[in-house]
């Protein structure tokens, strides 16, 4: 089995509701694929019962992304049409590409995504921060800054629940003809 077919392994049984520490012992017995790649990629799928438990908090950090998205495209249009394509329209217009990707893994639960979402409303946090500190004050700008800080919480928060880390432990174990051997046992951490 190749590292691609136990990640389609993975994708479908996590699908029908079986635990990720069920299909590692499947993989485990019928694959040559080292335990430590094993856990790797059982780590970066979010089970049912983790999308369940999550889904509001998911679908506000949809909302909230959306709504950025929307905020950006927008401000890139009256800023082209004002003062054509300068860099500030260009900048905004890519961030909207960027988070319409990272909008789509936030609603696949693609792990990685949403590290990715709150690192790139950091970097968004310390410019509009700048721009609090150089510009005269507008009540536009906390709320920019506030919805910055609610992405960044959500993104950290549902990165580390969505896909919690694991401990991959030997255990020694006497197999029907008596003799002791050691197995990995993989425990993650919800």
């Amino acid at each position: 089995m190749t590292i691609q077919q136990a990640q389609n392994y993975i994708n479908k049984n996590i699908l029908l509701g079986k635990s990720k520490e069920q299909i590692f012992d499947e993989l485990r017995g019928g694959s040559k694929i080292p335990d430590e790649t094993i856990a790797r990629l059982l780590k970066n799928v979010a089970t049912l019962d983790a999308r369940k438990e999550y889904k509001n908090a998911n679908t506000f950090l949809i909302v909230l992304m959306t709504l950025a998205i929307i905020s950006r495209i927008l401000v890139g249009i009256f800023l082209f049409i004002g003062n054509g394509a300068n860099g500030t329209s260009i900048v905004l217009f890519a961030f909207s590409v960027i988070n319409v990707f990272l909008l789509l893994g936030i609603c696949s639960y693609s792990s990685g995504f949403y590290t990715w979402i709150a690192s790139l409303a950091i970097i968004g946090l310390v410019f509009q921060l700048i721009g609090l500190a150089i510009s005269p004050f507008k009540v536009s700008q906390l709320i920019d800054i506030f919805f910055s800080f609610v992405i960044i919480y959500l993104g950290f928060y549902l990165n580390s629940s969505l896909f919690p880390k694991y401990e991959l432990r030997k255990q020694k174990y006497t197999d029907d003809q008596g003799q002791v051997k050691t197995r990995s046992i993989i425990k993650f951490e919800r």
